[in-house]
């Protein structure tokens, strides 16, 4: 088990977690519901009522790319900001994902969580769940 897997458990907010792996859930069964309701979720974290989300393409990224992907990612979190700008965030996890796997980027979650605490790393899980639902979603509608 990831060490941010315990941490989480160790903090364990019940409500963020099981409302989390709901949505989720709607997503792997290719209802729309799971990512709007993430979606939403993200809304409501970020007092912002508009949002633009970042929506996976499937596009190869180019190393240049990636190069400091990863500081940008943590100075959010720093700052406390992982939500300002959702499409930013979530072109960035993107790109870790590219090109460091899950592996890297379940090591970031963990860092986010050491540095910017408990709710930025839960704003991290938003981003990152919205993403995936939302390309898992593509995926089952027939899009490559």
């Amino acid at each position: 088990m990831p060490s941010w897997v315990k941490k989480l458990f160790s903090l364990y907010d019940t409500d963020f977690v099981d409302g989390l792996k709901e949505a989720c859930s709607y997503a792997q069964k290719g209802s729309e519901f799971g990512a709007r309701a993430i979606e939403e979720a993200i809304k409501r974290k970020s007092r912002k009522r508009e949002l633009v989300f970042y929506q996976p393409d499937f596009t190869i990224r180019t190393p240049e790319e990636y190069v400091g992907v990863k500081d940008q990612l943590l100075n959010l979190a720093k700052m406390q900001e992982l939500l300002t700008d959702p499409f930013e965030t979530q072109s960035l996890i993107s790109c870790c994902l590219s090109f460091g796997g899950y592996n890297d980027l379940m090591e970031l979650a963990d860092k986010i969580l050491e540095i910017g605490g408990i709710d930025q790393f839960y704003s991290f899980q938003l981003l990152y769940n919205q993403m995936h639902s939302s390309a898992l979603l593509r995926k089952l509608h027939g899009e490559t």
